[in-house]
């Protein structure tokens, strides 16, 4: 590109007409000499890495702390056909008894949708009690920080991935597409009940999906629309 804008603009001062007023404005403003690469990162800078990975985790007791308050609420309230719409743990504790979240076709009942809005919505009370799908996000940014998987890698893990625990450590098995002479692979990583151990978060997610899991069949609510 050098040696062509050269030509042009030598071109452009031997013989101007060749050339309108935009073309030689822009001939005079393109610079002829080389611009320096940079040298792409391999990774974050170690203080970008740790301030992602103080984020993420914030975030995920976060989510713990919201899900166990909305466990707690609903074992303190009551039928909101006889106690009344008016209170979040009434409400809350009509999911636990019906044994699934509400949907949309519970909002198409009568009097139904304005209750909820009162109530801030159906997201916020199936959210008190379930991952929504916003919430992966940060658990899966804090097991890639933690345990250097590729993300297609976490993403695609299973609830049955740890496996060998011993002495402080677990084994968490995952399948890499990409790899040559065997896709199914397990990892030794630490273990423990606190959220800086990689085996904590991953314990913490098999926690927080374990009701949504029962329900389920085939990806499907029983009985029931998907969730909105």
């Amino acid at each position: 590109m050098v040696s062509v804008v050269r030509l042009l603009r030598e071109i452009s001062e031997e013989q101007e007409e060749v050339f309108d007023a935009g073309m030689r404005a822009r001939l005079g403003f393109t610079t002829l000499q080389a611009r320096a690469v940079s040298t792409p990162l391999d990774a974050y800078p170690m203080p970008v890495f740790e301030a992602i990975q103080a984020a993420a985790l914030a975030d995920v007791r976060a989510i713990r702390d919201r899900i166990l308050e909305g466990e707690r609420l609903a074992k303190t309230g009551q039928d909101p056909d006889l106690a009344g719409w008016k209170q979040p743990e009434n409400a809350l504790h009509r999911i636990v008894a019906q044994g699934r979240p509400f949907t949309t076709a519970d909002r198409r009942l009568p009097r139904m949708q304005r209750r909820f809005f009162h109530l801030g919505g159906i997201r916020r009370l199936n959210s008190s009690l379930f991952l929504a799908s916003a919430d992966l996000v940060p658990f899966l940014v804090l097991l890639i920080c933690q345990t250097g998987l590729e993300p297609e890698c976490v993403k695609k893990l299973d609830a049955d991935c740890l496996v060998n625990p011993a002495r402080g450590f677990i084994s968490v098995a995952y399948v890499k597409k990409r790899a040559r002479g065997g896709s199914h692979k397990t990892k030794r990583i630490s273990d423990g009940g606190a959220l800086h151990y990689p085996g904590g978060v991953l314990r913490l997610a098999l926690r927080l999906t374990q009701s949504a899991r029962d329900l389920t069949v085939s990806g499907r609510w029983s009985g029931t629309p998907p969730p909105s």
